[in-house]
C-alpha cells in the first residue's frame, strides 16, 4: 500500500482513534474502511440509477410491443375491409354489365358467386 498523509482536526482524530479502539484496529484501517464506504457509496447510485435507466427502458420496450401487435390488427382488420370492398366492387360491376333480364334473373334466384 501506499502512504499517504492527511490533515485533520483535533476532534475528527479523537473519533478515529475511538472507534479504532472499540473495534481493535488500527486507526490507517478505520481511514481506509470510511473511505472504501464513501467511494463505494457513490457506485451503489450509479447502478440504482443504471437500473431504474433498464427498467423504465424495459416499460418503453413493452409498451412499443403493445403498439405494434395494435398496429399489426388493426392492418389486417383494414384488408380484410379492402377485400370486402373489392369483392362489393366487383359485383357491382357484373350486375351493371349484365343485361336486364339477367339482373331480373339474379333478383328472382340470387347472384351466381363463380
Amino acid at each position: 500500500m501506499k502512504r499517504v498523509s492527511v490533515k485533520l482536526d483535533e476532534s475528527r482524530v479523537e473519533e478515529l482513534d475511538s472507534i479504532a479502539e472499540d473495534d481493535g484496529v488500527s486507526r490507517s484501517e478505520v481511514i481506509r474502511d470510511l473511505l472504501d464506504d464513501a467511494l463505494n457509496t457513490g457506485d451503489d447510485e450509479r447502478v440504482q440509477e443504471l437500473e431504474q435507466r433498464i427498467h423504465d427502458l424495459e416499460t418503453e420496450l413493452e409498451r412499443v410491443h403493445r403498439e405494434k401487435r395494435q398496429i399489426l390488427e388493426q392492418r389486417e382488420e383494414h384488408q380484410e375491409l379492402v377485400k370486402a370492398v373489392q369483392s362489393e366492387q366487383s359485383l357491382a360491376e357484373k350486375k351493371a354489365q349484365a343485361g336486364a333480364l339477367t339482373r331480373a334473373k339474379w333478383w328472382l334466384t340470387g347472384m351466381p358467386s363463380d
